[in-house]
């Protein structure tokens, strides 16, 4: 599914503020398995069942700890999220859309730019969720997202 159920109970009341469910992923990088920035992986079951050939050029890639997929979730998914269907019709496509944009476009000075917002977003993730309009490079995403509703 769209959850994960590994985060436990501290960590869901720290999530908001934090996003420290993502701290024990460091080890994995550390230990060569991840990297700071790179598509994050899908479960297997939306891979298998709803992506596009396109698509799994996301998964040749070393999975990030951020991305710009993972910014839009913050963004716009996590709390607006009503269910799998929507995440599967409307919001995955524009998600695997940023992640394929990333890999064209991969290189030391993007994935620095990433790092810099994510960090900013964590920060300040409760400014941006009521205004993620205000997240410049999702603008764009505005209009899309009105469009589908």
């Amino acid at each position: 599914g769209i959850r994960d159920t590994s985060v436990t109970g501290v960590q869901t009341c720290a999530l908001p503020i934090s996003k420290i469910d993502e701290l024990p992923q460091l080890i994995n990088i550390l230990k060569g398995e991840m990297s700071f920035v790179g598509p994050r992986p899908e479960d297997s079951y939306i891979v298998n069942k709803f992506f596009k050939q396109d698509h799994l050029k996301t998964l040749l890639i070393r999975p990030g700890l951020t991305s710009p997929g993972a910014i839009f979730n913050y963004l716009y998914i996590e709390k607006r999220l009503k269910s799998e269907k929507e995440y599967i019709n409307k919001y995955l496509p524009l998600k695997l859309s940023l992640e394929l944009s990333y890999i064209k476009n991969i290189s030391f000075t993007y994935d620095f730019r990433i790092i810099i917002k994510t960090v900013i977003l964590i920060i300040l993730l409760p400014y941006f969720r009521l205004n993620p309009e205000k997240f410049s490079e999702y603008r764009f995403l505005k209009d899309k997202l009105s469009e589908d509703s």
